[in-house]
């Protein structure tokens, strides 16, 4: 493997070791430590140099973290990294602990806070105090948070149970193919992997022995989510926030309560489009495999039979640089440098982690890093636009911002989905003359975006229900976790039909779901990411200077709240008119998709 196909992260120590930057950390803990022992807020000057001792900090903090765990990453197998990461989480506990009543006191100082604030040395901070005041209500006392510190080890428990459920301890039986070969299915990627596979028998026995395992689980599986659910639950209430887990999600994100569930009605509203391409999507499949009827191990193939050539990794990035080169020259220069070598890391290797990522907590670094593992298929080409996607936001936040150099789960998904959409738009106009191939990328688009809606929001309002029960003292078990979730399928779908075995068996998937384990109700913000990147994209389309509005919501971080952020896009989510323009949008795509799909 040549050095240009790994990332550089070595460039991270800047000429030291990784002990020496270790070092470097505790030494600013300790630092940060002493002078937080010398009433930080009654004094003006300390306070300032508190913030930008913390802002040097937060540097060496980044670059510590991002180099351990993409080290680790790298071989999962070697536990030399994750260990060293570890080490530290635990000699850390102390500072975490000391600084665990920061908020208390920064509320119990609230008014000489507010004076202080004048100073043009920390009005830039307004935001972050303005964001404590809001939890003034719902800060516990310093005695429980600093007991509460000390199990900050256990934060990810439930997920790492979940993890080692379904990657480790899941036994699938192989599935055997067509000639009677058996194949191997250890995790999820891999039963994906053959149900996109033209032997039919090999589909139908993976599809089978995947959904028997997660049932063989069912109970199990329901009971650990429910525990987490209870947990996150009874935080929240512990926290004065009534309606839990959920209304504590909202107010972190600056939503009024009410948001979530317009969101669930705007996307009920797109049922009849995805009843529209369903129909199509179903007579091509027919069409193209021969079958009579549909099942199941089906719905995963392409609509037309894929030729599977080959995109070199230099190719892949002229497709990158030239489908984004709608977003201006800055863009374009910024692009470059990502894909010219050191940032990404792009081939497939033994013991390496599985999917993608761009790196977060990156203020401080030049390269923001991206792991890949390239398979030279169109979809990886979707992939490296997409975390390209999420890099060009973090180049703009971090050069324009310092303590809000970051993005919220909210607004992180829609330059990259963004950038998913003008690939899909610049392969359409280079295949203008090619109906075949112009098919296949509508039925990608179109399957995208009923993916990141509907599909997300089932998840969601299934989330949203269940949390609504368990607050009540309900509890969730597999049998209700499945009937809701039958539920929402209809609500969605448009469809009720008669449930087979097999079908129930596929339920048990909802307990799967790996985003419930993140401690955020965040689903539905895919939904978030896909609308207002469409909106974006169409945007650009008509009228190139709205790149500039682009380019100063890219560049406000996390400085503004996220309802203010995507309204310099001059969209406003709690309106009908952008979510019309959306289903307008697709609905224009679905026509052409019925007209491609007749001519072949």
């Amino acid at each position: 493997m040549t050095d240009s196909l790994k990332w550089d992260l070595e460039k991270i120590l800047e000429g030291s070791t990784i002990e020496g930057l270790k070092e470097e950390y505790f030494r600013q803990n300790q630092e940060i430590s002493d002078l937080y022992d010398l009433d930080i807020f009654t004094d003006k000057e300390k306070l300032i140099k508190f913030h930008k001792l913390s802002l040097r900090n937060t540097i060496t903090s980044n670059r510590l973290f991002n180099y351990l765990s993409n080290k680790h990453n790298e071989d999962l197998s070697n536990n030399e990294w994750f260990n060293l990461m570890q080490e530290i989480q635990m000699k850390s506990i102390p500072f975490i602990q000391k600084l665990s009543d920061f908020s208390d006191r920064v509320i119990k100082n609230k008014e000489k806070i507010l004076e202080f604030l004048q100073d043009p040395n920390l009005s830039e901070h307004r935001k972050s105090y303005e964001d404590i005041f809001r939890y003034e209500k719902h800060e516990l006392p310093p005695i429980i948070k600093k007991f509460l510190a000390t199990y900050s080890p256990l934060a990810s428990s439930f997920n790492s149970v979940f993890t080692l459920l379904i990657d480790k301890e899941m036994r699938v039986k192989p599935a055997k193919d067509s000639t009677g070969k058996s194949h191997i299915i250890s995790n999820y990627s891999e039963f994906i992997k053959t149900q996109t596979d033209p032997d039919r028998i090999l589909r139908k026995n993976a599809y089978i022995n995947w959904y028997e395992a997660i049932n063989n689980s069912r109970e199990s599986l329901a009971r650990l989510l429910y525990y987490n659910f209870l947990e996150l639950n009874i935080d929240a209430q512990n926290r004065n926030f009534s309606e839990g887990y959920y209304e504590a999600s909202v107010f972190s994100d600056e939503l009024p309560v009410s948001f979530v569930p317009k969101i669930y009605n705007q996307v009920e509203k797109f049922k009849k489009h995805w009843k529209a391409y369903s129909k199509i999507q179903k007579q091509l499949l027919k069409k193209e495999y021969s079958l009579k009827g549909l099942k199941p191990w089906d719905m995963r193939m392409p609509v037309l039979k894929k030729d599977n050539s080959s995109i070199s990794i230099e190719e892949a990035k002229t497709l990158a640089q030239e489908s984004l080169k709608i977003l201006g020259e800055e863009y374009s220069k910024n692009l470059f440098l990502a894909l010219s070598g050191g940032w990404i890391d792009w081939e497939v290797r033994k013991n390496k982690l599985s999917g993608a990522y761009c790196i977060g907590g990156c203020y401080g670094l030049e390269n923001k890093y991206i792991l890949l593992n390239y398979n030279h298929k169109i979809d990886d080409v979707y992939t490296l636009v997409h975390e390209l996607g999420h890099a060009m936001h973090a180049v703009e936040f971090c050069k324009h911002q310092t303590y809000y150099a970051s993005s919220s789960i909210f607004l992180a998904e829609i330059p990259s989905t963004l950038n998913e959409l003008l690939l899909s738009f610049y392969l359409l106009d280079k295949y203008k003359k090619d109906p075949k191939k112009k098919l296949e990328i509508y039925d990608n688009l179109i399957s995208n975006f009923f993916g990141t809606t509907i599909s997300q929001i089932i998840f969601s309002e299934w989330e949203y229900d269940v949390n609504k029960i368990i607050l009540k003292g309900g509890v969730l078990d597999a049998d209700l976790g499945e009937k809701i979730f039958v539920e929402k399928q209809e609500k969605f779908y448009g469809k009720k039909k008669k449930i087979s075995p097999l079908k129930k068996k596929s339920l048990t998937s909802i307990f799967t779901v790996p985003h419930f384990y993140s401690g955020e109700f965040y689903v539905y913000k895919y939904a978030i990411g896909q609308v207002v990147s469409l909106l974006i994209a169409d945007s650009i389309q008509k009228d190139p200077r709205y790149i500039d509005k682009y380019f100063k919501f890219l560049r406000v971080g996390c400085s503004l709240s996220n309802l203010e952020a995507i309204r310099l896009l001059e969209i406003d989510l709690e309106s009908d008119r952008g979510w019309k323009r959306v289903g307008n949008i697709v609905s224009n795509w679905i026509s052409e998709y019925s007209l491609l799909a007749n001519s072949i």
